[in-house]
């Protein structure tokens, strides 16, 4: 709750600080958003005491990531659009487990210039959406045809989202920007298994809440800006 607080008075900061008369005019339109993507895999050697080396093979993780943005000016300098989250991750530990997610949901922004190209915004977001978790815990043969045994776990996401930010813009179109945000979110899943002892079908429900800090950068591009004039 604390790190709330601090979020929103940052977030307040940034409507009641203006030190110059640059505008982004209403009909303007916002496009921009970041991507990553993340592959690791290796290996460890082990040797105790006189026997021989063991070499053991480490998780090999991929994550890719992307999330766009879309916006428009309702007003000068007040912003109302929409927000992706795509996430795929997988890990083999040996099993291999892939998850993947998407959010969506609307967000708002306000910008406050500090000179003609620099602007500070406080952003306020909502988002919902799922999550699937689907594991390979082991191979099917019947009938002479091998496939994988696999369980599937959905998860339903909401998530709350409040920071201040800065875009830097490089001319009228184009702004790189960073983003340090506080995400509340709360995740709920449903799900059953066979208990292979009793053959019983076993429900199991779980929430867990988070709290994320995170600081992003990324770009950005503002349509019509230039000929609705981002400087008066």
């Amino acid at each position: 709750m604390k790190t709330l607080k601090i979020a929103l008075i940052l977030l307040l900061s940034t409507f009641i600080y203006n030190t110059s008369d640059a505008q982004i005019l209403r009909n303007s339109f916002l496009m921009g958003g970041s991507m990553n993507f993340d592959h690791n895999s290796g290996s460890t050697k082990r040797t105790e005491g006189g026997q021989p080396t063991i070499t053991i093979t480490n998780p090999t993780t991929t994550v890719f990531g992307l999330a766009p943005r879309f916006g428009y000016f309702v007003a000068d300098n007040f912003c109302i659009g929409l927000n992706l989250d795509f996430r795929l991750n997988s890990a083999t530990t040996p099993n291999t487990t892939t998850t993947t997610r998407l959010i969506a949901g609307p967000f708002v922004r306000y910008y406050a210039p500090l000179s003609d190209n620099v602007y500070v915004f406080g952003e306020l977001s909502f988002g919902g959406g799922l999550d699937n978790t689907s594991e390979i815990v082991g191979q099917d043969t019947t009938g002479g045809i091998t496939r994988p045994i696999t369980t599937n776990v959905g998860v339903t996401n909401i998530q709350v989202g409040v920071g201040p930010g800065l875009n830097f813009f490089i001319n009228e179109y184009i702004a790189f920007e960073a983003l340090a945000k506080y995400t509340y979110s709360n995740a709920t899943s449903n799900f059953s298994y066979t208990n292979p002892q009793t053959n019983a079908l076993t429900a199991v429900k779980s929430s867990t809440v988070g709290n994320n800090i995170a600081v992003t950068l990324g770009l950005q591009i503002y349509f019509r800006a230039i000929t609705s004039g981002i400087k008066n």
